[in-house]
């Protein structure tokens, strides 16, 4: 190097210049041969993806802060949609169900086309496009992480519908009542389907004994839910009743397959003379003896359970089922004997322990004599299958426990 003595500018020789070009090239050898112009580092593309994340939140909230009632009228249409699915012959939960499956696809179909798009312009080193895509793949992200919780419910709930719902058709519904119970019966043939029934119960709505959520009438041959629950009840609370009171279908079922139809008519028959026997019984038994079968027997479904036992067949008399269903028909007369007395002494005693008369004492009372009630009521033979298929449909399902049919308050069952 050297100096102009009349510019005073430095002057490079030849080799000198040589040597500078040498040191770029080892410059370029090592860490800097990754880094061009503009190019987009792997801490940023973390940055921009996370920003792209952060502001989709930003602008859902943003939305719903400045468009509350669109938001609303949004939210709100979506679930008219779901809850208008029995009008053809879908369930609600398998339409919320696809709808779940819908925005998930169509969030995966977009961080596709980003990171598609991201790589045909990292290549192409047009790194400004790419920031872009970095960041819309931030929001697909987030669509992704909205929807991903509820997929593999959803994907059970639709293959599972495909298997055993009952094919789609249209409902002439005139009025929202209907259209929850057309969902409700939906849901009662899928879950019969599942456990292999062709001759199903007849399913009706009407008001029963209001401390019951649902009952199967064996006389009849009927599953009925309680239409004061139903009209107001989220109708996914009812599908482990459902499940519960079809138990109590396939015990019956099972009798007249052990017994034939006759020995179930006497079963039920023997019921019915036992609970006018026991004028002290609590009153939730009682009751029952209004739907139990009359001496001349004029209300019992003789075809009904004949097309069961055509159906199903008849059981040996040393099998096993066999041995189940006269378990089965010793536990529902204990409702009326043993199991009656024993929910009256266990109230009497709760009464004397509980003698305060404030409210707060009131409510104890009533607490204590619920579960006493139903401790004893879960014990007998023909209820502990039944809970046991409640319980395993509702953790097959990941849904809260049912409570409808356990809900007798304690004043009932003291009278």
């Amino acid at each position: 190097m050297g100096i102009n003595a009349i510019s005073g500018n430095t002057i490079i020789t030849d080799v000198q210049t040589s040597s500078l070009n040498s040191q770029k090239e080892t410059m370029a050898g090592s860490i800097w041969q990754e880094t061009k112009p503009n190019e987009v580092t792997a801490v940023e593309g973390a940055k921009l993806i996370g920003k792209g994340f952060i502001d989709k939140a930003k602008n859902i909230f943003t939305t719903i802060k400045d468009h509350p009632v669109k938001t609303l009228a949004v939210v709100a249409g979506t679930a008219a949609l779901i809850a208008a699915a029995p009008l053809i012959g879908v369930s609600s939960a398998v339409a919320a169900s696809v709808l779940t499956l819908g925005f998930a696809a169509v969030a995966v179909g977009k961080t596709v086309y980003h990171a598609v798009d991201a790589a045909k312009h990292e290549k192409n080193e047009e790194y400004d496009e790419l920031r872009k895509d970095l960041h819309n793949i931030g929001g697909d992200v987030l669509d992704l992480a909205m929807t991903a919780p509820f997929i593999p419910k959803a994907l059970k709930t639709v293959k599972h519908a495909i298997t055993y719902a009952p094919a789609p058709t249209l409902t002439k519904i005139s009025s929202l009542k209907e259209l929850g119970q057309a969902d409700l019966k939906i849901e009662y043939e899928t879950i019969a389907n599942e456990m292999g029934f062709k001759t199903k119960p007849k399913l009706v709505f009407e008001k029963i004994n209001p401390r019951f959520a649902g009952e199967f009438e064996p006389v009849t041959g009927t599953l009925k839910l309680n239409s004061t629950y139903t009209n107001i009840a989220p109708k996914k609370m009812f599908k482990p009743l459902i499940r519960h009171e079809l138990e109590h279908y396939k015990q019956f079922s099972d009798i007249a397959r052990a017994k034939g139809v006759d020995g179930l008519k006497g079963v039920l028959k023997d019921y019915h003379l036992e609970i006018a026997k026991h004028n002290g019984m609590p009153q939730y038994l009682a009751e029952l003896s209004k739907n139990m079968v009359q001496e001349n027997g004029t209300r019992f479904n003789t075809k009904f359970y004949e097309a069961v036992v055509k159906e199903q067949g008849t059981l040996l008399a040393n099998s096993d089922e066999a041995a189940n269903a006269q378990i089965y028909a010793n536990g529902f007369m204990q409702k009326i004997t043993t199991q009656s007395q024993q929910i009256i002494e266990a109230v009497e005693t709760i009464k004397k322990t509980h003698t305060g008369t404030s409210l707060l004492a009131k409510i104890n009372m009533t607490i204590a004599q619920q579960k006493a009630f139903h401790k004893i009521y879960v014990a007998n033979p023909i209820e502990v299958p039944a809970f046991a298929a409640q319980k395993a449909y509702t953790k097959a399902w990941q849904m809260s426990p049912d409570t409808l049919t356990t809900s007798a308050a304690a004043d009932a069952i003291t009278q």
